[in-house]
């Protein structure tokens, strides 16, 4: 992996280019709006939603969710990440089934078969499976040629013809648009890198380095919305579990009142402590926001029972919720060096992009990095690096989203 790949400024006029095409011309995004401020004790301007129209505007794939809910943030920048969600989600969705091959790794010479994954993926009966397999690249070798990957892994939602031909969740790794092929990559890497970071971390039940966020150099809309918050009541704290090979930092919105939700989380890893920082706290606010939109009502369901998305941000949304995420905050990075050298030195980059979004200058990768934890959403799903499991000390579910 290109560690020095830094992020490509988009052009000028680019955000303007990429509505233009995907709402008013193409329809791939039905809609574009603000999140309402209709509260009165919340930080403001929290993000932008993108609305996605129904499946049916996809002609070789479905998308799974409808809304893309990635512009966190204040100002034009929070339009873009929308945008740049949406192209994400749509690009995932669009499953180019006449350029899969269909077998069993054994029938397959050129693929990433259970050798390159360990325990205990490398033993799962998936392989032995007819599966469909889509083309990839090593990153930092591509000049190599591709391989097969399992396109289970790659393109989300998707379903092989034998359920049980499953290896993990396709949300589970990292996946990025971005304006060049080389940013794309890196972006999705360090999605896949932070997501396996904050599984360990909390099955391990070991924490980070917990830092005075308000002494950092954040960006200043996350800066003014955690302001604004602490002002409002709420405790915001954020800690950074590991420093290299990027930082990966996690922070903690809780409300003293007990209100729905108690507590909420956001995750990022960055280039800089200061990036990871300013997104993990963008996003923990406005996951406060969107579950006091359209989760308030919801009943919480039993941690065994735990099979989606909103299903987990209820149950740590509880009363009950705070306290038990204490463990985050220390002073020391222990999983620094055992659990992330060398995780990153194996990934294969899947190009995603549809020729619509290829032609507004835009590219979506998905990265698959076997070695790494993947991030799973339903407890019925659960598995963990073998070489952690022994280890685990943690029987909550995972606290992110």
């Amino acid at each position: 992996m290109n560690d020095g790949i830094r992020t490509t400024a988009p052009a000028p006029n680019i955000l303007d280019r990429l509505e233009d095409l995907l709402v008013r011309r193409s329809g791939a995004i039905s809609s574009l709006a603000p999140l309402d401020d209709f509260y009165n004790d919340e930080s403001r301007g929290q993000g932008w939603v993108a609305q996605l129209p129904p499946n049916a505007h996809l002609p070789r794939g479905t998308a799974f969710l409808p809304r893309a809910t990635g512009g966190r943030g204040r100002d034009r920048l929070a339009r873009l990440k929308a945008v740049m969600e949406a192209a994400e989600r749509v690009s995932l969705s669009t499953v180019p089934r006449e350029s899969l091959t269909y077998g069993t790794a054994a029938e397959l010479s050129d693929r990433l078969g259970p050798e390159a994954f360990p325990e205990p993926w490398r033993r799962s009966p998936v392989w032995a499976r007819p599966q469909h397999w889509c083309r990839a690249v090593r990153i930092g070798a591509e000049e190599a040629g591709s391989v097969l990957v399992p396109a289970q892994l790659v393109y989300c939602p998707y379903r092989e013809p034998d359920p049980e031909a499953m290896l993990w969740d396709p949300s589970s790794n990292g996946a990025a648009a971005a304006f060049s092929y080389g940013d794309a990559v890196a972006r999705a890497s360090r999605e896949a890198f932070e997501r396996h970071v904050i599984l360990l971390a909390h099955y391990l039940h070991v924490g980070g380095e917990e830092l005075d966020w308000t002494r950092l150099a954040l960006d200043p809309g996350a800066l003014l919305m955690g302001l604004e918050a602490r002002t409002l009541g709420l405790r915001v704290r954020i800690t950074c579990l590991v420093r290299t090979p990027f930082p990966v930092v996690v922070c903690v919105v809780t409300d003293p009142t007990r209100r729905f939700p108690a507590l909420t989380t956001g995750s990022a890893c960055g280039v800089t402590v200061e990036e990871a920082a300013s997104s993990a706290v963008s996003e923990a606010l406005h996951a406060r926001r969107q579950a006091r939109d359209f989760l308030t009502n919801v009943p919480p369901v039993a941690a065994s029972g735990l099979e989606t998305i909103e299903e987990r941000v209820v149950y740590w949304g509880q009363p009950d919720a705070p306290g038990r995420l204490e463990y985050l905050f220390g002073d020391s990075t222990p999983l620094e060096g055992a659990y992330t050298r060398g995780y990153l030195d194996e990934g294969y980059a899947v190009d995603v992009t549809t020729p619509r979004l290829a032609d507004a200058g835009v590219t979506v990768v998905k990265a698959v990095h076997p070695r790494l934890q993947p991030l799973f959403f339903a407890e019925s799903e659960k598995l963990l690096l073998e070489e952690a499991h022994g280890s685990a000390a943690s029987t909550d579910p995972h606290p992110y989203a």
